[in-house]
């Protein structure tokens, strides 16, 4: 048990991991179905070790893997991870990179036209 002054939880999560050394954090459990994801997003920024994020009610059985990328040598790790996580579970991977498009490049058209463009690029 950890006992910190700390009102930041995500900040606790990330001394205990570098203090410890700790390859694998399972996180979720979230007692709220819907959210906005933020902890979740800094403890995959802060966090140097893989994520496994586990639901309320998980099945037992691991069907899909999503991988986040981002085409840098990091990302090759985190598909190595995945690699061997398909291999025992039989599980589909799937890249996943998301794209916030820079708007300082077209600021005389809309935004819901850039995403409309951009999805008919794919």
């Amino acid at each position: 048990m950890l006992i910190s002054e700390d009102p930041y939880s995500e900040s606790l999560i990330n001394y205990s991991i570098d203090k410890y050394e700790i390859q694998l954090a399972l996180i979720g459990n979230k007692n709220n179905s819907k959210g906005t994801g933020v902890v979740s997003g800094k403890l995959l920024c802060l966090l140097k070790c893989t994520i496994l994020s586990i639901s309320k009610s998980p099945k037992r059985v691991i069907t899909n893997i999503w991988q986040g990328t981002d085409f840098s040598s990091a990302s090759k790790k985190a598909f190595e991870v995945a690699e061997n996580l398909q291999r025992t579970t039989g599980a589909k991977v799937r890249a996943v990179l998301v794209y916030n498009v820079p708007v300082q490049f077209s600021p005389y058209i809309p935004k819901e036209h850039l995403d409309s463009k951009i999805e008919s690029r794919k």
